[in-house]
């Protein structure tokens, strides 16, 4: 795992109102979970210049090193081969089967804002299976790597904060994002 901290990123967030103004060109990271019980979950979404909206629809106004960071660790997934599974997916090898993908989604430039009949067109799409922190083995041998490479570590630890924390889930901003996104579920 490399030495960048996110720890705790949405602490040191400041937070906004619901009706803050979100706009699908400002959308640089998407991250969904499907999961049996959960299958068009969502975790965390980020807007420039600064903002990010957590699972149960928290708006947050983000330190800027913070933000820049996330995206860092985002723009650096393209350099990954792809698994040929579905969703691009790299698995950790688990005990259990049916464990939740979290499905990284980065727009592939400034998002149109009528959304294009697939997401294909629009995102470079890596996903996770399993994810723990410190579970790192992958199931299968991924191009030579027999781990979850370093940046898919370090992006699954800072996005999935986003889900701590049990917070009143404010549904109409999560449908709001959720629309944005576009024809990602």
């Amino acid at each position: 795992m490399s030495t960048i901290s996110l720890s705790k990123y949405l602490l040191r967030s400041h937070p906004l109102p619901p009706s803050t103004p979100l706009a699908r060109q400002d959308l640089k990271l998407a991250v969904l979970r499907n999961a049996p019980v959960e299958t068009e979950g969502f975790t965390l979404t980020l807007f420039v210049p600064d903002v990010a909206v957590s699972h149960n629809g928290t708006i947050h106004k983000l330190m800027q090193d913070d933000f820049n960071r996330i995206l860092n660790l985002a723009s650096q997934i393209s350099t990954l081969p792809t698994t040929d599974r579905f969703f691009n997916t790299w698995v950790i090898d688990q005990p259990r089967t049916s464990r939740p993908i979290d499905r990284i989604l980065v727009p592939l430039g400034t998002l149109d804002p009528k959304p294009k009949e697939t997401y294909a067109e629009e995102y470079r799409e890596v996903s996770v299976q399993g994810y723990e922190k410190g579970r790192i083995a992958l199931k299968e041998n991924v191009e030579g790597y027999t781990e979850l490479p370093g940046v898919l570590q370090d992006l699954m630890a800072a996005v999935l904060e986003a889900q701590e924390g049990e917070s009143e889930k404010d549904d109409e901003v999560i449908t709001r994002v959720k629309e944005l996104l576009g024809n990602v579920f």
